[in-house]
């Protein structure tokens, strides 16, 4: 199903390359713009962590709050390497120091657990109940226990968690069976964490190509269970799943093409990283509107576009 849709040039590459001149963006220490949380009911809220401590930003005033310092880490905590989110009430997050991983609650102001594990932190799902290991796929209770893992040979890969009829899953793109002989395979690929079940929602078992390189963002939080697509493909832009946009809803399993964002990605031949110019299309959290960035054709910058959907309201 196509939508109809509205893109806007929101800003340069030129710009963006400037207001990052100097280091991180929120903290002295910085652990990088991917890991500044807004929060979700307080747009006057963003949490990040500075070295060992959490900080409460008020960007209204422009000030800081240290609301914890983490004392047990040796060195610098953070949300690890390609992060997630937190807890969808903005209460609970999965860090790492050291050789430990950690669940922080905001609310306590308490570590709920600490284990040594050689991997990235868990990443705690939308309910705050259940956290993901983004290297083993498993699934953890706030104490870091293991419930279940899901049969994925790559649960690093391009994903996002979201919820859908009350339960949290971990949303992304599949290429090859799981270990234990799982063959969902697609570009979006939704499993349940707390039933550990699967089902294909982009993929060959619905009627979609095989999946090329793709993102996904389930950060539409008011809208649980849609999850926001970009797919790379053939750079000819002719096929099904080339330069597209998707949202799909993972509870109906309903799919709507919503325009191609016409970025080359790792093809553009003009840039010194072409790795930025992959769209990473990410809506807002009504799922009303979305921004990804696009090359627009092998071009030399990347620049910002915003797609606003019917159902938008200025």
């Amino acid at each position: 199903m196509r939508v109809g849709v509205a893109v806007t040039l929101l800003v340069s590459s030129s710009f963006l390359a400037a207001c990052s001149d100097g280091g991180s963006s929120a903290g002295d220490g910085g652990t990088g713009i991917e890991q500044v949380y807004w929060h979700t009911s307080d747009p006057d809220v963003l949490f990040y962590v500075d070295d060992k401590d959490f900080i409460r930003y008020h960007v209204g005033a422009g000030t800081k709050e240290v609301v914890t310092t983490f004392d047990f880490c040796s060195g610098g905590a953070s949300a690890g390497g390609d992060p997630l989110f937190m807890s969808w009430d903005s209460n609970r997050i999965g860090l790492t120091c050291d050789d430990q991983v950690f669940i922080y609650d905001i609310g306590q102001n308490t570590v709920l657990a600490r284990k040594a594990l050689d991997e990235n932190p868990a990443q705690v799902a939308p309910s705050g109940t259940l956290a993901f290991l983004s290297d083993s796929g498993g699934v953890t209770d706030p104490q870091l226990n293991v419930v279940r893992t899901l049969d994925l040979l790559e649960p690093y890969g391009h994903a996002s968690l979201s919820r859908v009829n009350g339960h949290d899953t971990w949303n992304g793109a599949v290429y090859d069976p799981g270990p234990g002989g799982n063959d969902d395979i697609g570009l979006l690929v939704t499993w349940d964490l707390a039933e550990g079940t699967s089902k294909v929602v982009i993929g060959p078992e619905t009627g979609w190509p095989y999946p090329p390189t793709g993102h996904i963002s389930g950060m539409a939080y008011k809208r649980p269970g849609w999850v926001f697509v970009s797919s790379i493909g053939d750079t000819s832009g002719t096929g099904a799943l080339d330069m597209e946009n998707l949202i799909a809803d993972t509870s109906t399993g309903k799919v709507c093409r919503i325009g191609r964002h016409r970025s080359w990605g790792k093809e553009n031949t003009h840039l010194a990283e072409p790795y930025w110019a992959e769209p990473h299309t990410v809506p807002s959290p009504s799922g009303t509107r979305a921004v990804f960035g696009s090359d627009w054709g092998n071009g030399d910058t990347v620049d910002a576009y915003v797609i606003e959907l019917p159902s938008y309201t200025p």
